[in-house]
């Protein structure tokens, strides 16, 4: 059986940085705080390099992107080093293109989710 990301930690920390340079400082402090995971949400334009520079310089953090809403997004996360991904929901289209990525499935919180996350696999 995989771990969970919940395995890591009981929480995990939302991140929405509009400047890439604060990226790895903050990365930096929820490791010494003993949060090793963090979802950087895609929110602002900063974001896919705030996710390639916390993956580049803070290895002991397990960095995601959150707010994944079209499959370009997931493509280009993955690329940027994100380890997991994170869906406000799904589509067919988007949830093919978050399993195309390689990276951990993304849950789910309704049952037709479920049903197209299975059909997915």
């Amino acid at each position: 059986m995989s771990e969970s990301l919940l395995d890591r930690v009981p929480v995990i920390p939302v991140v929405v940085l509009h400047d890439a340079a604060d990226a790895v400082p903050v990365a930096q402090a929820l490791v010494a705080g003993g949060l090793p995971v963090i979802e950087m949400t895609l929110r602002t334009p900063a974001a896919l390099d705030a996710v390639e520079a916390i993956a580049t310089h803070v290895p002991e953090i397990l960095v995601g992107a959150g707010t994944i809403v079209t499959p370009a997004q997931a493509a280009q996360a993955r690329d940027a080093g994100a380890q997991f991904l994170v869906s406000p929901g799904s589509t067919p289209i988007l949830l093919y293109a978050m399993t195309d990525t390689g990276l951990p499935p993304p849950g789910v919180a309704t049952v037709s989710e479920i049903l197209s996350a299975l059909e997915a696999e």
